[in-house]
Order: structure tokens, then C-alpha cells, then sequence
């Protein structure tokens, strides 16, 4: 029996995750065998935030400077891929990842990404700016 998740974006702020989640119905499958969101971070930041009514903090901030990552599916492994910052590499970030996007923390394969990042080393190098 394969497994159904639901894929799309997400932030970690104080522990509770932030995003949108989309079932696997309006996914799209840009690459053979693999299904994601439409949504991106910023336009869901920017757009579609109604989450950030709850944290005022998050006011006025970029949408990569809180840790991020996406819940994709694989159709050939038929389980979820989550790409993350490395700072969400904790047992209990997992779960709280996967219970939002309905799977369990074990199922999934959990994959580092470099656009998914808030070291500010490495956001100067993704964004051409420098490091300091």
C-alpha cells in the first residue's frame, strides 16, 4: 500500500510549524516521479501568510531568515522527500513536520538542501552578497 502525504511549504518558528500544505491532487510533477507544490516561500510569505497574524515578531522579516524547508512525494519510492535547513534536523522538528503534512517522521526521506538555509554565510553566497 503507498503512502499519501499531503506536499508543499513550510517555515519552524518557535516550534510550531508554519506553511502550506496541498494534497496530492494539485501537485504537479515537474520532474518524472516527483510531485510538489505550486506554492513557493515567498509568495506564500508574502501572499498568503495568514499565519503571521500570530506572531508579530515575524512582521517585517524575509522569508529566509526564519528555518524553511518543502515536502515533496516521490511516486517511484512512494514516500515523502524533505528538503530543510540543517538547524531542523531534530527528532522533534520531524514529527512536527510530517504530522502537519499528514505522514510519519519515519516514512519520509530527509534531505539537507542549500536554498534552504539561514546561516548567514551561506545566504551571501546564494543571493551574491557578501558574507559579513
Amino acid at each position: 500500500m503507498s503512502l499519501m502525504a499531503d506536499v508543499g511549504v513550510f517555515w519552524v518558528h518557535n516550534g510550531r510549524i508554519l506553511g502550506k500544505a496541498r494534497p496530492l491532487e494539485e501537485a504537479q510533477e515537474n520532474v518524472p516521479g516527483i510531485l510538489d507544490s505550486l506554492d513557493s516561500h515567498a509568495d506564500v510569505w508574502e501572499g498568503d501568510g495568514s499565519f503571521l497574524a500570530s506572531y508579530p515578531e515575524l512582521h517585517g522579516m524575509e522569508y529566509q531568515n526564519v528555518p524553511r524547508g518543502r515536502v515533496l512525494y516521490s511516486r517511484i519510492q512512494e514516500r515523502p522527500v524533505v528538503y530543510m535547513d540543517r538547524t531542523l534536523f531534530t527528532a522533534e522538528s520531524k514529527r512536527r513536520i510530517a504530522t502537519y503534512f499528514g505522514f510519519y517522521a519515519s516514512q519520509a526521506m530527509w534531505r539537507t538542501d542549500p536554498h534552504y538555509t539561514t546561516d548567514p554565510s551561506d545566504l551571501g553566497c546564494l543571493f551574491g552578497g557578501d558574507a559579513d
